[in-house]
């Protein structure tokens, strides 16, 4: 029997707020990797 397991990541950061990402309107950063996570999740 196969069991399909679930795909987890874990980012672990220090001392970074969510409007550091450019999905959550930062107009200085460019984050399209992490964009794609939080626009897929």
């Amino acid at each position: 029997m196969s069991e399909k397991r679930p795909n987890i990541v874990v980012i672990i950061v220090d001392n970074m707020p969510a409007q550091a990402l450019s999905c959550y309107g930062n107009k200085d950063a460019q984050t399209p990797n992490l964009d794609r996570l939080a626009s897929q999740g």
